[in-house]
């Protein structure tokens, strides 16, 4: 293992046995083969074959030191057409305390480098989320 950056080189092979692109689930008789590349504080960087799209979910099985974390799901943050693969950068929706702790010691990262930061979509989100709960 190799720390680079915010990431960590961490290969796997992992199945995405269902996902949901545009709302609408997708629940697979074969799964979909997705090659995990790194681990991020906040999830994963993998490639496939699979064309996903950016805001795609899709649910995942993985072991992280022989510690299973069982139908993960995760957002699509971004999807690169790299020749004939797809890379897409994973977010975790609800991600376990002892996955992250054990990525957390993997990046050497404290609770004082810890930032949280949204960009324009994920405040227009939130707003309008609050703005409802106040009605």
């Amino acid at each position: 293992m190799k720390v680079v950056k915010s990431h960590i080189e961490y290969y796997q092979e992992l199945n995405c046995f269902s996902y949901y692109t545009d709302g609408n689930l997708n629940s697979l008789k074969t799964p979909i083969a997705i090659q995990m590349i790194a681990l991020t504080e906040s999830g994963l960087v993998a490639v496939t074959n699979t064309p996903f799209k950016v805001l795609d979910v899709l649910m995942l099985n993985i072991h992280v030191d022989s510690i299973p974390f069982d139908k993960l799901m995760g957002n699509v943050k971004t999807a690169d057409l790299v020749g004939d693969m797809t890379k897409i950068e994973v977010e975790f929706m609800g991600m376990p305390n002892a996955l992250f702790e054990r990525i957390k010691g993997m990046l050497n990262i404290s609770e004082s480098e810890k930032t949280v930061a949204f960009d324009k979509a994920e405040i227009d989100l939130l707003t309008s989320l609050v703005k409802k709960l106040k009605r």
